[in-house]
């Protein structure tokens, strides 16, 4: 369906049945296109519009995700996506593998490490009799609340919680939890207004030595084929960072003063974090660091010495 776009960024809501209520709430009604079909007044009168199926607001058809938008990332805009899963129908999809393909599907559609959220609903908790979990649902046209039973391989908490934070999953997706649909939808509406807001006026990325997604990349792109996920969960070979190159560059980071592109030099140049207390300051000063083009390499010189007071400095605290 090809809509022009008036709304400064509006959120896309999938046209599918269970996605498409999503319309009908008046938070994120506020966040939408009126539909051109009906120009935002009672679609009734047109005798049915398959565009907003009576919401007023229009809809599209997602290749994946139940709502997306458009937000500010570090490098410019990028597309951020939601998949909603009641409780129940969270281990129902799992258990058919419905879920996992769904979660592939956006990983490619979806390729910022920010983009991807799971966002589940419902109230859940362990069975008094071991082994399952019960969810909390409510009778149709009643106010009383019951907890029932539920069925399937993901029933039992110990599969689910594996699920969820296996490497394969925690590696692509972000998981948010609420306990009511509601809750769920107002969730919704304060991710999208986040991520309207320019990246550097987020308060959290004050830090100048924090960038989440260049590090990403980095540990990733020099992966050690003996940490491998070879039972991924989605059905997925993920190459895990190198767990050595973490822990240096973790080390590397806390030293004060030093930003990212100092800590990764010095991580990459340093076998483990012994032999990098260890280095002498001419060792420290002869370590090159790329400028931001990668074009140059720029020796640290005399802020080797800066560095090596430092480090010996983190380590007598």
């Amino acid at each position: 369906m090809s809509t022009v776009i008036s709304h400064h960024n509006p959120l896309l809501i999938d046209y599918k049945e269970g996605s498409y209520q999503l319309a009908e709430s008046p938070i994120l009604s506020t966040i939408l296109e009126p539909c051109d079909s009906c120009s935002g007044s009672s679609c009734k009168e047109y005798h049915g519009c398959k565009e907003c199926r009576f919401t007023g607001k229009n809809l599209y058809h997602l290749n994946s995700g139940d709502v997306s938008f458009l937000g500010n990332g570090p490098k410019g805009k990028i597309s951020i996506a939601v998949e909603i899963k009641r409780f129940d129908d969270l281990l129902s999809s799992l258990s058919t593998k419905r879920l996992q393909f769904q979660l592939k599907k956006m990983i490619q559609d979806y390729p910022s490490i920010y983009s991807r959220w799971l966002l589940i609903y419902g109230k859940k908790r362990r069975n008094p009799k071991p082994g399952t979990t019960q969810g909390l649902y409510q009778l149709f046209n009643e106010e009383k609340h019951y907890w029932q039973d539920t069925y399937g391989e993901f029933s039992n908490p110990k599969n689910l919680n594996r699920f969820l934070c296996s490497p394969s999953f925690t590696s692509f997706f972000h998981l948010h939890w609420e306990d009511t649909r509601e809750e769920a939808i107002h969730w919704i509406y304060d991710l999208y207004k986040v991520w309207q807001k320019k990246w550097t006026s987020h308060r959290s990325m004050k830090d100048d030595r924090m960038d989440v997604e260049s590090d990403f990349d980095y540990l990733y792109a020099d992966s050690d084929p003996d940490f491998s996920d070879s039972s991924s969960s989605l059905g997925i070979t993920l190459s895990l960072p190198n767990p050595r190159l973490e822990q240096n560059i973790r080390f590397a980071r806390s030293i004060p003063g030093i930003k990212h592109d100092r800590a990764k030099a010095i991580a990459n140049h340093f076998w483990d974090m012994e032999e990098m207390t260890n280095a002498s300051i001419d060792e420290l000063s002869d370590i090159g660091v790329k400028t931001s083009d990668g074009k140059r390499v720029i020796k640290l010189g005399k802020n080797g010495l800066r560095i090596w007071n430092a480090i010996h400095w983190k380590r007598g605290k």
